[in-house]
């Protein structure tokens, strides 16, 4: 290949935001000259560099974006002491599918059985998916929340928290909320609420909170 052809390629490459085809073309057209690709099976392989690329950069821009606070997946859970029908659930869950359905999934339960664990692989699995996630504990999201109550912020609230699907609202129950954000909740998250009643375009997945899930009822221990 010529520097000057390689040359419009990564000119072109860089006009049209294709880093991966600028990346590769010179490589897969030495190798497509060496086992006699055609034309068209040389593009469809430069492309699909392209596109797996940008998928895999997309996935990683949504995990970021979900600030989970470790990397936890289904395939490190152990599910050995769960009965079928709660191991059927969870399944269910990881396909997303519940999402745009507006179905909520609450994980309620004692200390040390897996909640968060699930609540974190299940938001990577709709990260997987194509959905934006939005992660944070209960505390934290009241504290969020009634910072934004008192400053006047609160009505912008749901339609900026309308950009995640699912939102998940870790540790509910579980860790004790300072007294001022206690008297405070309640009309932060009124407006939320309200909006996934009436909108059903607002996901408040309680992820975490032994397993007892909304869809089925049965415990993880």
């Amino acid at each position: 290949m010529s520097a000057d052809i390689a040359g419009e390629i990564i000119h072109a490459a860089r006009e049209l935001k294709l880093p991966t085809v600028r990346d590769v073309f010179a490589q897969l057209g030495d190798q497509a000259r060496a086992e006699a690709w055609s034309h068209e099976e040389y593009l469809a392989a430069v492309l699909a560099r392209q596109t797996t690329s940008r998928a895999r950069n997309s996935v990683n821009a949504r995990l970021a974006q979900a600030r989970f606070p470790a990397v936890k997946t289904l395939a490190e859970f152990d599910f050995s002491p769960l009965p079928p029908p709660t191991r059927d659930t969870i399944a269910h869950l990881a396909t997303s599918t519940f999402v745009p359905k507006c179905d909520n999934a609450i994980l309620a339960g004692p200390p040390g059985v897996g909640k968060t664990h699930l609540a974190i692989a299940i938001g990577r699995e709709a990260c997987q998916h194509g959905w934006r996630v939005a992660f944070d504990s209960a505390s934290r999201w009241v504290a969020y929340l009634a910072s934004a109550h008192q400053t006047g912020r609160l009505d912008a609230e749901p339609h900026r928290l309308d950009r995640y699907r699912p939102v998940v609202c870790d540790e509910l129950g579980y860790l004790p909320l300072d007294t001022q954000e206690s008297r405070t909740s309640s009309p932060p998250i009124a407006p939320v609420a309200r909006a996934s009643r009436d909108t059903g375009t607002k996901h408040w997945h309680c992820l975490s909170g032994s397993l007892k899930c909304a869809h089925c009822g049965h415990s993880l221990r």
